[in-house]
């Protein structure tokens, strides 16, 4: 029985662990078991898809189940890279999984856009240590709509859009916004606000699903409403992807610009321009200014104004462009006192036409006519003529019939003055002068001597005046003319003695000169003709016998080379006397003779590859004429294509030398050629002439042979005989043929070692077998073979390869590369797969190699599978080895396959085998796929290499490894394209034309790195976009046409045509243009078309241009462009008439006789020369009385001369005759010329002022400088008689502003300017009297005169810039306003001022600088200034940089800044005050305040002072303080409420202060509640908490500091603060028996601050303040010794307080120092001292013996506690001082030290009775007082590293301070402070009395 149990229980046990074996599974899904759950059934997160989700967040819940029921655990494996496609990541950084509950959590943030597949695998583990790991599990991310669309810029500029030229629905803009989201469902609005954005495209719509936006229906674009558009649209994904989410939104603003047009009538600048005038206004003077400005503010280019005016009784005119108003016809106010106009300002377009409705605008103006004295003095006649004789006697009555004067004014306005003025005024007189209403003239001789004289004056002439008394306003005047009579004198005379003219040679029937000579005598005697003498009996030149005008004769030989200078003798007469000049004509050499060479022809030979030392020829040429420019001769050779191998060097003048510069080249350069040499001379048309030079080149061997191949191939088998031929070799010189030079010879290369087998032939080069070839031993032969050259000199051989190759006889056995090969391959291949290439190799070439298989073995983990596989592989004849049916990896892991491969051309058997290892792998059953079906994009034709067509091809791969990793590769033509198999970027490789195919489709393969490898094909279709490659080509290559001139317009002339090779309507269409030749703008061209035509208006002109050479351009779309010239030659018709030559009035005497020539006209015809309509005739067909029957008129060569046809005598005057030219042409031409002849007399006319009239007014432009006018006047005279001199007389402003300027004396013309540098300034001079005399010098003693006075009136132009002020002290101006009114006017900014009058007064104001934050606004013609926004006085209480500018420009950009500027006039600086208004409430300085009462403070005394600030000013900042609660709090916390009240609040200081006295019995703190109020406004308020505690004095730290009390208070609250913080980081609480709380929270109260004194004197710059501290946290006293030691060892804190807040004494409880008047305490004192005294005389007696010595300790150092009494000028210092506390620390770093020598050791203190101190160099090494004994000043090169260390300078207390020197002493005392030191913190004694003479007196 038992061994049964023992064997239940061995059963039991095996059984366990049989069952224990089982691995835990994943649950099903379907309740089944897991071994029969179907695929993606189980419960494990497979192909599950999760939601975008935060950290933390639940996922799934994994299931399990185990056959052993035993506990499962689940654990996440990572994937095995992290090398992941994109959108794909390693689950192990997103999931997580709890081990025991299976619940799946997201580990991190899970975004669909950064990752879309996790992989990951489970680990199942059992608790008894069974293990199932499940890898490869996916889990897809689902898409949430959790990304706002965004546009593709979040501001869009569109290009501005003119107004009104937008049609509704017509786009303007498309926006576009992508979702990372979904790019399905998204749509666009406009929204009118978002955020703070100025959205106003309420009038624009938007297509929702494009994005197109466009204008509303019935809306439109007006400048003048809206300038600028901002559309505010949003895009919505509609919630995309479905379900996934709320839709979210995305924003932009689209910007649009309005442009201007023309549409808006202009706008008057001011809308009243009535005025006075007063009647006297001059006619002409402007009387006022209509300016408006273009309505369309907003265009580019402002519209043209003109202005109109109608009204006013033709009285006022208009300019209409500058809109001034002048008065046209005389005003009297008598007849109309007003009168009322209308002017229009119409806007003008760019073609000076009326612009579009509407544009216009009309404004109506009234005139009044002021009064004035406007009659004047008037004579009956204003020209009489009298005779008077000459010489008549002073006195002589002058009658002048019917000659009165009267002025119609009443008196005394009638009163006026007879007055003489003129030329010849001086030689009369008016006897009684003064008239009174009407009266007449009473005219006598007065000096007769001059003027009366016929010889000198023809007449005489004079004005008389009706004048104002002074003479200088002349109301009317009357011209007098008096003739007398002549005789003749005087002899013809020439201009000069002697003439000097020249000529060029060959001149016929040129105009040399003309000579002139003058008779004075009057026209009856004074006719001269002229004559030529000394020519000889062959005359070159004639003299017009009329006028003295030299020509050269029309059949004249004038040679330079022959003759250069002719001397003639020039005769003038007037028929009885004669006067003679020489003439001297010299010839001016042309250049009329070309060079010449001599010889003409040159030989020369030259060496090939050779440079001459020499020249290679020398030429000769010379050049006859004379001129140097004409006979300097220029060499040059001809520019051929060798020309360029030569120089020509000029030697001399005639000569030039020809060299070689480059070598020559018999093969490619001869060996015979011509240079051709010119030689041009310098004349203005050169001349030229040329030489020729035949050049023989001779021959050199300067060729290497040179094989025609640089390697010959040939075969033989290798059973060829000695002696086949096996191939030629060739080679060829370039040397001369059939020249030793060109024989090559051939060898083989001596250093072959092949060469045994074979022998060339030296002269032809055949290769032939030279011994028995083994294929088995050599397959092939290389050999080198050299071609020597015969020639002399040696050149170099050439060189060749040559390969012979033998063919082969089969006698080899096949073998195998590898005969073990293994190889691997993955399941699931297809039938057909290539496992491997088993590959044999012969080699014999006529091998044929069969491959087979051997039995075949399977393998499945190591064991042999009996199985026939016969069938499931095959092999081609290629030794590839294939599967012949589907691989299962789970049935056969392993094949051993025997490959077997025979020769079957084999006479015998020849065979091999090898052995393949297959192994079977897993497979790779996904293909790639691509992010897109098709892909379409867009290539320019002719991108470079390399431009990226493409970035966004991509394919992804749900295989894993390799097998997912992807390769692009283009399956087409791959010249055109490539592609970066890793990126799929798509490149270009080729160019694109897209002539020859605008759209190219490629196929692109994504291949995967399995194996087999895995693909997917997609297609692209490429866009080919035109480039403009080709510019348009003309169909000829010239055009020319010829017509008549007056050929029509209009009508086409000719057509270009031109063709583009581009495709399309753009870069393939051609439009033409006129591109130069069309100066005058005749023609034009059909764009279209290219007609060419005569432009409408132009017509053509032969005698203008005789032929046009048009440039057409042909320009296509893209801007390429091609010129051809297109000739035009105009044919004459007879369409000019005759044009007369200019010609002067001619004065004849009258005693020239009859036939005489006096005058010639010449006419030219501008129609082609030698034709009929040239060819001239000339006739007198009119003239002034009788003037036909004095002369006539003949023809001869085209010149017309006019002769005297009867006697002149007695015809004095002036003639006319009207000549006529006519032309034979057909139709026949007529030109009309009048010509005057003046029969003269003596000289007696004065000149005549002819403009201005006297007393008249000129009107002048401001700021004119320069030119005023032209002064006229006539002097009928003749010669010196008739010239006109000009002079200012009695005219200051003449002489002083103004200059004369007569050209001529001749014309009668003055030209009145301004003097240089002056401008007229209309402020500082507006008008200008001037009196200008009019004189002849005569030919005599009389010299008539004339004068005119007239008045320069100046027109004002806004030309001054109004300004602000002139005074200085008038630059600023100061404004107040309340604040927070934000629309307050501020007032009126100061007036400017325009110098200007009213009319251009143009006053505007503009703020440009000191607006900050644009708070100001300024109305820029009213001045005012105002708010825009309120102000904040608390902020800014003053805006002091305001700047205002003044300025004429309405549309001045006051966005400019400008800095203000006290020079500058034109700018004013405003302030304005804010003043304030009751707006804050006050607010405490701290919400709760802490003080302290001591147990013996008295009644009504102040305990703290609490402080509320209010921000306004004034009465408004007054605050009232209240107390609302009070309560006490015992130690214990019992609070206790107000019963009788404690403590008062001062109502306006905020004093808090006590209402009783405090005991020693009182406890705890008191807690109150203040409220602060505005005095004004109840409603503000604040509210503070002051927290009082009681205590007495011991628990107070006193602290002193080198600081005056005022700045103390100015580091109060960082000094506090700083306590603070060494209390909380050393304050030592442990040991505090009343700290009841865990925490500390200290408070620092100052209880005291007072001046620090010294024997109850107070000391400058030294305080004491008694502070307690408060531990709010439970609300007790904080112990001082507490404070104290955290001080003490707050070493880190040491800089601050000592440095920083200048603390050098810290007193606690228990450090009070003694007071100064116990006596008792200072006997003890004294008595010390005695003792101290005597040890420090036993030690200086010491010292003395054992020699002085001096000791630096470098340690750290003890404070030395004495209790003798401070030396004369101590001074207490930290740690040197008696009252220090025991146990301090003694050591004080050195900069510490450093900081408190500069305090007491430098800087003494100021009050007398203060200890002085000394401060020397150390060079002195004198000693310096400080603390209780002296120290030498610290050297400077301490080493500032030795930290923790103090040099401690030590003497002796003798007179003279010895200085202890270094010896056991000073040891002994280092070691004894130390031990001291050490001693004090134990015991709290110290044993230094021995050493008290040794203080340390430097640290």
């Amino acid at each position: 029985m038992s061994n049964m149990r023992g064997l239940q229980v061995l059963c039991l046990l095996v059984g366990i662990q049989m069952v224990a074996l089982a691995p835990p599974m994943f649950q099903c899904k379907y309740d089944q078991r897991p071994r029969v759950c179907p695929g993606n059934a189980e419960l494990n997160m497979d192909t599950e898809k999760i939601e975008e989700t935060d950290a933390g967040s639940y996922l799934y819940t994994l299931e399990a189940w185990d056959a052993d029921n035993d506990t499962v655990t689940f654990e996440i494996l990572p994937y095995f890279t992290d090398d992941l496609p994109e959108f794909q990541a390693n689950g192990i950084h997103y999931l997580q999984v709890n081990e025991t509950s299976g619940v799946v959590t997201s580990k991190a943030v899970i975004d669909y856009e950064e990752v879309q597949l996790l992989r990951f695998g489970w680990n199942l583990t059992d608790s008894s240590g069974e293990w199932f790991v499940q890898d490869g599990i996916t889990v897809t991310v689902k898409n949430l709509n959790d990304n706002d669309p965004v546009f593709t810029s979040k501001r869009y500029q569109v290009d501005p859009i003119t107004e009104n030229s937008l049609k509704p629905n017509e786009g303007i803009a498309t926006v576009i916004a992508n979702d990372t989201d979904s790019e399905e469902g998204i749509l666009y609005g406009i929204v009118q606000a978002y955020s703070d954005w100025p959205c106003n495209g309420d009038i624009f719509k938007i297509d929702p699903t494009t994005g197109v936006i466009s204008l509303n229906e019935n809306e439109s674009l007006d400048f003048e409403k809206v300038s600028l558009y901002t559309i505010c649209v949003n895009a919505t994904d509609s919630g995309k992807p479905t379900g996934s989410g709320p839709a979210n939104f995305g924003y932009a603003e689209v910007i649009l610009a309005i442009l201007d047009a023309q549409d808006t009538a202009p706008v008057f600048k001011s809308s009243n321009y009535d005025r006075e005038i007063s009647e006297d206004k001059p006619v002409g003077s402007v009387i006022a200014t209509i300016a408006a400005t273009d309505g369309d503010r907003g265009v580019l280019v402002a519209n043209k104004i003109s202005y109109s005016l109608v009204g006013g009784d033709g009285k006022f005119g208009m300019n209409n462009n500058s809109g001034k108003i002048s008065i046209l016809e005389g005003l009297d106010r008598e007849t109309k006192d007003s009168y009322t106009v209308t002017v229009t300002a119409q806007e003008l377009n760019e073609n000076d036409t009326n612009e579009a409705f509407p544009s216009s605008a009309t404004v109506n103006i009234t005139f009044q006519v002021g009064d004035a004295d406007d009659e004047n003095a008037t004579f009956t006649n204003h020209s009489r003529e009298v005779t008077l004789f000459e010489n008549s006697l002073q006195g002589t009555f002058v009658e002048i019939v019917g000659l009165t004067a009267e002025d119609k004014d009443l008196s005394p306005n009638n009163v006026f003055y007879f007055g003489l003025g003129g030329r010849d005024s001086d030689a009369f007189d008016i006897r009684s002068r003064k008239i009174t209403g009407e009266g007449g003239v009473d005219l006598r001789v007065w000096n007769n001597t001059d003027k009366l004289d016929y010889e000198k004056y023809k007449f005489l002439q004079f004005e008389i005046y009706a004048q104002d008394k002074s003479g200088y306003i002349v109301y009317d005047t009357v011209y007098v003319n008096i003739t007398l009579l002549d005789q003749n004198d005087e002899t013809p005379t020439f201009s000069q003695d002697a003439y000097v003219f020249s000529i060029p040679e060959n001149s016929k029937d040129e105009f040399v000169n003309i000579t002139k000579a003058t008779d004075k005598d009057s026209d009856e005697f004074n006719q001269i003709t002229y004559e030529l003498l000394g020519q000889g009996s062959d005359p070159q030149f004639v003299i017009n016998k009329t006028t003295g005008e030299i020509y050269s004769k029309v059949h004249a030989t004038l040679d330079y080379e022959i003759q250069k200078v002719y001397f003639l003798t020039c005769v003038a007469s007037d028929s009885q006397r004669r006067g003679t000049a020489t003439v001297q004509i010299e010839l001016m050499d042309e250049n009329d003779n070309p060079p010449e060479f001599n010889p003409t022809e040159y030989t020369v030979n030259v060496e090939e590859n050779q440079i001459p030392e020499e020249f290679l020829v020398q030429v000769t040429a010379r050049d006859i004429d004379d001129a140097i420019e004409n006979k300097e001769i220029f060499f040059s050779l001809l520019n051929t294509s060798l020309s360029e191998k030569f120089r020509i060097d000029k030697m001399t003048a005639t000569t030039a030398r020809i060299s070689l510069d480059e070598i020559l080249d018999f093969e490619e350069d001869g060996p015979l050629f011509n240079l051709t040499v010119i030689a041009a001379n310098g004349g203005k048309v050169s001349q030229m002439t040329t030489a020729n030079i035949d050049i023989n080149i001779q021959d050199k061997n300067d060729h290497s042979p040179v094989f025609v191949k640089d390697v010959f191939v040939g075969k033989i088998l290798e059973d060829a005989k000695r002696g086949d031929f096996v191939l030629q070799v060739k080679a060829e010189d370039m040397d001369r043929v059939g020249s030793a030079n060109a024989r090559i010879d051939y060898f083989f290369r001596e250093t072959d070692v092949s060469v045994s087998a074979f022998r060339i032939e030296i002269s032809t080069g055949n290769i032939t077998v030279n011994d028995q070839l083994d294929r088995d031993l050599e397959s092939s032969y290389e050999l080198e073979v050299e071609a020597l050259d015969r020639g002399d000199p040696y050149q170099p051989p050439g060189n060749c390869s040559v390969i012979i190759t033998i063919l082969d006889v089969n006698n080899k056995k096949p073998t195998f590369s590898e005969e073990t090969p293994v190889k691997e391959i993955n399941e699931g291949v297809v039938n057909g797969t290539l496992i491997t290439m088993v590959t044999a190799t012969d080699s014999d070439e006529a091998a044929e190699l069969v491959y087979s298989f051997d039995t075949i073995s399977g393998f499945n983990k190591d064991d042999k599978i009996e199985r026939n596989f016969s069938g499931w592989f095959s092999i081609n004849q290629t030794g590839g080895v294939f599967t012949a049916i589907e691989l299962d990896r789970e049935d056969v892991t392993r094949f051993v396959i025997p490959v077997v491969v025979k020769d079957v051309n084999a006479t015998e058997e020849q065979m091999a085998i090898a052995t393949l290892s297959l192994t079977i792998l897993d497979v790779n059953d996904n293909a790639p796929a691509f992010s897109d079906v098709d892909y379409e994009f867009d290539v320019t034709e002719n991108d470079i290499e390399g431009t990226i067509i493409s970035a966004i091809i991509s394919a992804t791969d749900k295989d894993e490894g390799s097998n997912g990793e992807i390769i692009f590769d283009l399956v087409d033509d791959k010249n055109l394209m490539k592609i970066d198999p890793e990126t799929g970027i798509l490149q270009v490789k080729g160019t694109f034309n897209r002539e020859e195919m605008a759209t190219y489709h490629a196929l692109i393969v994504a291949t995967d790195k399995g194996d087999p490898v895995q693909n997917t094909t997609t297609n692209i279709t490429i866009s080919i976009i035109d480039v403009n490659e080709f510019p348009p080509k003309f169909k000829l290559s010239n055009y020319s046409v010829a017509l008549f001139e007056n050929f029509t317009t209009g009508v086409e002339i000719l057509r270009v045509s031109a063709v583009d090779q581009d495709a399309g309507d753009v870069f393939g269409h051609v439009t033409y243009g006129i591109a130069s030749g069309n100066a005058d703008d005749i023609f034009t061209i059909n764009e279209t078309t290219g007609a060419i035509m005569i432009k409408e208006g132009a017509k053509l002109d032969r005698e203008t241009e005789e032929e046009h050479v048009l440039t057409i351009n042909a320009i296509d779309g893209g801007g390429r462009s091609e010129n051809e010239a297109v000739e035009i030659i105009v044919l004459d018709v007879n369409d000019n008439a005759p044009v007369f030559n200019k010609f002067e009035p001619r004065s004849i005497q009258e005693t020239v006789p009859e036939g005489d020539i006096v005058f010639t006209v010449t006419a030219t015809d501008a129609d082609q020369p030698g034709t009929p309509s040239s060819q001239l005739e000339y006739s007198i067909e009119g003239g002034s009385d009788k003037a036909e029957e004095l002369f006539n008129i003949t023809t001869s060569d085209n010149t017309g001369n006019i002769m005297v046809k009867s006697s002149l005598a007695n015809r004095v005057g002036i003639y006319f005759l009207f000549v006529v030219a006519r032309d034979a042409g057909s139709p026949s031409n007529n030109a009309n010329a009048t010509v005057q002849i003046t029969v003269t007399d003596v000289n007696d006319d004065p000149p005549e002022i002819t403009f201005p009239t006297d007393l008249s007014t000129i009107y002048v432009e401001e700021n004119s400088t320069g030119f005023v006018l032209n002064l006229t006047a006539l002097d009928s005279d003749v010669g010196i008689n008739g010239e006109i001199y000009f002079r200012f007389v009695q005219s200051p402003d003449g002489q002083e502003f103004f200059k004369l300027d007569s050209k001529s004396n001749d014309d009668g013309v003055c030209m009145v300017s301004f003097k240089d540098g002056h401008v007229t300034d209309r402020e500082t001079k507006a008008e200008y009297e001037l009196t200008i005399e009019a004189y002849n010098k005569g030919d005599g003693s009389n010299k008539f005169s004339t004068r005119v006075t007239f008045i320069i009136k100046v027109n004002d132009t806004d030309d001054n810039e109004p300004i602000f002020w002139e005074d200085e002290s008038d630059q600023s101006i100061e404004f107040s306003v309340f604040e927070n009114n934000a629309t307050a006017v501020i007032g009126l900014v100061s007036e400017a001022t325009d110098a200007d009058e009213p009319s251009n007064q143009l006053i505007f104001y503009f703020i440009v600088n000191g607006n900050t934050g644009d708070c100001f606004t300024l109305n820029k013609e009213s001045r005012q200034l105002s708010l825009k926004k309120s102000l904040d006085r608390e902020k800014n209480d003053t805006y002091e940089n305001i700047v205002i500018k003044v300025t004429s420009d309405f549309d001045y950009d006051d966005s400019i800044i400008v800095p203000y500027d006290p020079t500058d006039n034109t700018l004013l600086q405003v302030t304005v005050k804010v003043l304030d208004v009751n707006d804050n409430g006050p607010i405490f300085t701290s919400k709760s305040y802490t003080g302290g009462a001591e147990y013996n403070t008295g009644f009504d005394s102040e305990v703290i002072v609490v402080k509320a600030i209010d921000a306004d000013f004034g009465s408004n900042a007054i605050v009232n303080y209240f107390k609302t609660s009070e309560k006490k709090t015992d130690p214990d916390g019992t609070d206790y409420p107000e019963i009788i009240p404690t403590f008062k609040v001062d109502n306006l200081t905020g004093s808090i202060r006590t209402l009783r006295n405090f005991e020693s019995r009182d406890t705890g703190y008191f807690t109150l509640e203040i409220v602060a109020y505005d005095s004004l406004n109840s409603q503000y308020r604040d509210t503070a908490t002051v927290s009082i505690y009681l205590f007495n004095e011991d628990q107070q730290v006193i602290f002193t500091f080198a600081l005056s009390t005022d700045d103390v208070r100015k580091i109060e609250e960082d000094f506090k603060a700083t306590l603070v913080e060494v209390i909380e980081k050393y304050g030592d609480f442990g040991s505090s028996a009343k700290r009841a709380a865990k925490t500390v929270e200290p408070v620092i109260v100052v209880d005291d601050l007072q001046v620090f004194t010294v024997d109850n004197q107070p000391v400058p710059g030294r305080s004491v303040m008694k502070l307690h501290g408060v531990n709010k946290e439970d609300n007790t006293i904080i112990d001082p010794v507490i404070i104290v030691n955290s001080i003490d060892v707050a070493y880190d804190y040491v800089d601050e307080f000592y440095e920083k807040y200048k603390v050098f004494e810290v007193l606690g409880p228990d450090s009070v120092p003694p007071e100064p008047s116990d006596w008792v305490q200072w006997l003890l004192v004294g008595i010390l001292s005695f003792f101290v005294v005597l040890a420090i005389g036993l030690v200086v007696t010491n010292c003395i013996v054992t020699s002085s010595y001096k000791r630096k300790l470098r340690a750290a150092t003890a404070g030395l506690y004495e209790t003798k009494s401070k030396a004369k000028g101590a001074y207490s210092l930290p740690n040197t001082n008696k009252y220090a506390e025991a146990g301090s620390n003694p050591v004080y770093t050195r900069t510490i030290n450093e900081g408190y020598e500069v305090d007491y050791a430098v800087a003494p203190l100021s009050n007398q009775d203060a200890p002085e101190y000394e401060v020397v160099s150390d060079q002195e090494n004198k000693k310096q007082p400080i603390g209780n004994g002296y120290s030498r000043q610290r050297v400077a090169s301490d080493p500032l590293n030795e930290e923790q260390e103090v040099t401690m300078e030590m003497y002796d207390d003798s007179a003279d301070h010895e200085h202890v020197e270094d010896d056991e002493l000073g040891d002994h005392l280092l070691l004894e402070v130390l031990k001291d030191y050490d001693q004090r913190k134990t015991t709290g004694s110290n044993n230094l009395m021995g050493y008290a003479n040794f203080p340390v007196t430097e640290i």
